[in-house]
């Protein structure tokens, strides 16, 4: 009797395991992890479900034992190839490399990885210039109180957070909606992240577990290294990073940023069409936009990198202004200093429609720089 409920225990037991696994459909591993990472509610709950999904503060004991990817990279040989950058469901993150350029791209598991490795970067190289954040934590207190009190007055979304109906013709063209609240997208030039470790390394700040392998990865790959006690970087290029249910569009945003650092003549024709065809009133007004939606510093380049990535884009700019609007349109003429653009309904004036207009033909103008995006 015992042995017949033993046999009877095993029996259930292969039948569940076979009824969870994602490989119960015929799919073999391979396929599994080909699958775009939207799909029926089953998949959805095993990724949810997976090890690092379920366990992103990996303790350092064990991932440090995962194998370094920067030098084994391989190459995309477009941007579009790079974002398909494929995970495993095994790593917390996944790397790859733009052919014959000094674009790095890091896809992270999740939202939470991403932050542990990216968030003190932020806060040291544009929320907080050369300062450095104790914890993650500290740089998200940090914009919940410049998101009620910047510069330009109370900020229209949660920052770093996407709204849920963002109007992303391109992710809906690829057949690849993503997830709003997995959807962040971070860019920084490799010099800089050597400034932020070396920061670190001479105020003995500790790094946390992500910041240490983002690290010892760009000493593996040799694109950063340790002298007399300063990290230094032979050949600059550009780190970018997003999640793999990020969507496409926050992608292509952070990789024309990364053109901006790589390509000397993009970045020269850029400053220039800043400097020339744009009034001082006009570069007021793009830096009012953007201050209203980001916390970013008064960093004049950075308004440039994020006024061209944001204003070539005409459909998801209008998400924010009409956002912006709607704030807008609540409070008393003049109390706002972006007020005067809306008309009490909160749709853009004639002439602010006019002027943006203006605005983003002359941010795409430089598009024909860009590399082909493939197919």
């Amino acid at each position: 009797m015992i042995i017949e409920k033993m046999s009877q225990v095993r029996i259930l037991t292969i039948f569940l395991c076979c009824a969870i696994s994602p490989f119960a459909k015929g799919e073999t591993q391979s396929n599994a992890n080909d699958r775009p990472p939207v799909g029926d509610d089953f998949f959805r709950k095993w990724q949810k479900e997976s090890r690092i999904a379920a366990n992103p503060d990996m303790m350092y004991a064990e991932l440090e034992k995962m194998p370094l990817q920067f030098s084994k990279a391989e190459p995309a040989s477009s941007p579009r190839e790079l974002f398909r950058t494929k995970i495993s469901v095994e790593n917390p993150y996944s790397i790859g490399k733009l052919k014959a350029s000094n674009i790095y791209y890091i896809k992270f598991d999740n939202h939470k990885i991403q932050e542990a490795a990216f968030a003190r970067l932020s806060y040291f190289l544009e929320l907080r210039p050369g300062q450095i954040a104790k914890t993650v934590e500290e740089v998200n207190q940090f914009r919940e109180v410049r998101n009620d009190t910047g510069p330009f007055g109370t900020r229209i979304i949660p920052p770093y957070r996407r709204p849920s109906h963002d109007l992303d013709y391109r992710a809906e063209r690829e057949n690849f909606d993503g997830d709003s609240s997995e959807d962040s997208g971070q860019d920084y030039r490799l010099s800089d992240v050597a400034r932020f470790f070396t920061a670190c390394r001479k105020q003995k700040m500790d790094l946390t577990d992500y910041e240490k392998r983002l690290e010892s990865e760009l000493l593996d790959g040799k694109l950063m290294e340790l002298n007399s006690e300063q990290f230094v970087v032979k050949n600059d290029g550009a780190l970018i990073g997003s999640t793999k249910r990020g969507k496409l569009s926050t992608f292509e945003h952070e990789f024309h940023h990364a053109v901006y650092f790589t390509n000397e003549k993009f970045q020269s024709a850029a400053k220039k069409l800043w400097k020339d065809q744009l009034s001082e009133k006009d570069r007021t007004l793009v830096k009012g936009i953007l201050q209203s939606v980001y916390p970013y510093a008064n960093d004049e380049d950075l308004t440039l990198r994020e006024y061209l990535a944001h204003f070539r884009d005409p459909t998801a700019l209008a998400v924010y202004l009409k956002m912006l609007g709607q704030i807008c349109s609540k409070k008393p003429e003049k109390s706002h200093p972006m007020r005067s653009l809306f008309e009490s309904n909160g749709t853009l004036t004639g002439e602010a429609t006019e002027k943006v207009k203006d605005l983003s033909r002359k941010a795409a103008s430089l598009d024909f720089m860009l590399p082909d995006w493939g197919s």
